[in-house]
């Protein structure tokens, strides 16, 4: 009897530790990445920044998704300058999921969605959003040129606007 549940014992911790392996293996191959360079623009009254624009990926299934993460800002340069942001959309390629985590200082600006960029005592602030997208992988192919496409209206008076679209470069590399 003793040996018995010895031998379970073992057998069990033998299964265990493999399912471990298996699991780190599973997550280290399926899709590894590194994000790159930092974008900062004063553009059009108003600063964006963009937290990462290049995502390499060591290695990914085949009918896998490209699974990407970075954080934007955007705020106006001067508290008396309007702002609002219409929208910040993924463009230049299919992409699966989109989904968009606010900022703690955003308010009730939980989507980058017709926002007005907001003043405090101190001054204008940004918003902030965290973006975690998809891309499908397409079997062979190595080079996914996207874009974070910023939709925002700006002017020195809110009767003075004008409407802007400006575009960050994004870049997913498959090695």
């Amino acid at each position: 009897m003793k040996n018995r549940k010895m031998h379970i014992a073992a057998v069990c911790i033998i299964l265990i530790g493999a399912l471990m392996i298996t699991g780190a293996a599973v997550t280290k191959y399926k899709f590894t990445s590194s994000s790159g360079e930092t974008v900062s623009q004063y553009i059009n009254r108003v600063n964006i920044n963009v937290s990462a624009t290049e995502f390499t990926f060591s290695r990914a299934d085949e009918n896998g998704m490209l699974e990407c993460r970075t954080t934007v800002s955007i705020g106006k340069t001067e508290p008396d300058f309007y702002g609002m942001l219409h929208s910040i959309t993924i463009g230049g390629t299919e992409t699966g999921s989109v989904i968009y985590t606010a900022g703690k200082d955003n308010g009730d600006a939980t989507l980058p969605e017709e926002v007005i960029l907001p003043v405090n005592e101190e001054g204008a602030y940004p918003l902030t959003w965290e973006i975690a997208f998809s891309i499908p992988y397409e079997d062979g192919k190595t080079t996914y040129e996207a874009t974070l496409d910023f939709n925002y209206t700006t002017g020195v008076k809110t009767n003075l606007t004008q409407r802007y679209m400006t575009s960050i470069p994004v870049t997913v590399t498959v090695k």
